[in-house]
């Protein structure tokens, strides 16, 4: 048995694909036999955006720092002063959003210590910060240098330099530094796309060695077999996640299902563009792990739509794989055909280019040759992740 120490940015409870992930990852470890102890913020404002986390497996919670006001709230706070005050504030927030790497999270940073005192009172065997967001390994960083016979791995979503999607104004070689700092203190560097792992190891050829590639863990869903006892009559698909038109194309997908008879979609997430429901189109906002899981037992075939940039693989193509749904799996991007040929050997999807006359064939292909019935994949679970991030260092 081994004693982890696992560091958060972000609240246990919030609900992302990245958070998804990392609570995934710490079931792994605990059912493989070690003690693990997590270091997380406190929880602010209950929301859609975060829920409970299920600590029936005893996971030793050390909370830290302050509770976390997310970008929408501190906006709406700013927006409720007047006159030239607001206007100033207002400016100089959007300019700080521009070059900001971190989030909210960088106002726990000066924690480091208490976290690296605790680290090294306990005599952990190994440390493992999780992004998103950064700040987590910065703390780790700062921990390790503290506690040197301690291992160090630290797990990547989304790399910095070669992040085609980001926002951030901040100039490359400006980030390039500032990941330099972060993974050279590692023993360690798990990526969560073999693409991406290529393409760091090209960029910090003098680390590369210390880079593996370490896929996102399933969701073990509770009660599997009653999942799928429970599906209803007749053809239902669901898109569950965001779907930010900077980042994905839902167009030919939404425009195909319209298209569809006697099938019923659900496409439920975050977005900047406004879908409408039709009758056999179901559109929501993001709804609350309860209410999602409700959508998710009445399909029978998921949708996960690729980016269209960058080397990232989306964490709902690993999610779901723990059940016998299917998973239509649409592509897109420049990547778009590697990502097929790496998955087709787990036999689990159905592959479609990101077109709507083609994804409505595929619809089609459903109701006349039927759905079908996958298998779990078992390379994907918590355990088997977990163990492949700490083998060997």
């Amino acid at each position: 048995m081994k004693k982890i120490a696992v560091i958060l940015a972000l609240p246990i409870e919030y609900s992302s694909s990245a958070m998804l992930r990392c609570k995934s990852i710490i079931e792994g470890m605990q059912e493989a036999g070690n003690e693990v102890i997590c270091f997380s913020p406190r929880q602010g404002a209950k929301s859609l955006y975060s829920d409970t986390f299920d600590q029936n497996k005893e996971t030793n919670i050390v909370r830290y720092g302050k509770p976390l006001i997310n970008g929408i709230t501190l906006s709406a706070d700013i927006n409720k002063g007047r006159g030239l005050y607001k206007s100033i504030v207002n400016l100089v927030y959007k300019g700080f959003k521009k070059f900001d790497i971190l989030g909210a999270s960088i106002v726990n940073i000066p924690c480091r210590k208490i976290i690296s005192s605790e680290i090294k009172k306990e005599k952990f065997d190994y440390i493992i910060s999780f992004s998103d967001p950064l700040t987590a390994h910065i703390i780790g960083r700062y921990c390790k240098s503290h506690s040197k016979k301690v291992k160090y791995i630290q797990q990547w979503g989304d790399p910095l330099t070669n992040n085609v999607i980001s926002k951030t104004m901040l100039p490359v070689f400006i980030k390039k530094i500032i990941e330099t700092g972060m993974i050279k203190s590692a023993d360690r560097i798990c990526y969560v796309s073999p693409f991406t792992l290529q393409e760091q190891k090209k960029i910090f050829p003098k680390y590369a060695q210390k880079m593996i590639f370490t896929p996102t863990p399933c969701l073990m869903y509770e009660k599997n077999n009653e999942w799928e006892e429970k599906k209803e009559c007749g053809l239902k698909i669901g898109y569950f996640g965001s779907y930010y038109s900077s980042a994905r194309n839902i167009m030919p997908f939404y425009q195909a299902s319209l298209r569809a008879k006697d099938v019923t979609v659900y496409i439920i997430g975050d977005s900047d563009i406004c879908l409408k429901s039709s009758d056999g189109v179901v559109i929501h906002q993001r709804v609350g792990k309860e209410k999602l899981e409700y959508y998710i037992k009445k399909c029978n075939v998921l949708v996960c739509l690729m980016n269209l940039k960058g080397n990232q693989i989306p964490g709902k193509i690993y999610h779901d794989t723990s059940l016998t749904k299917d998973i239509l799996l649409i592509k897109d991007g420049e990547y778009g055909d590697d990502i097929q040929k790496f998955f087709e050997k787990y036999h689990h999807y159905t592959f479609v280019s990101n077109d709507e006359n083609k994804i409505l064939q595929a619809i089609e292909n459903y109701k006349i040759n039927g759905i079908p019935v996958r298998k779990p994949v078992v390379e994907f679970t918590p355990v088997n992740i977990a163990e492949r991030m700490i083998d060997g260092i």
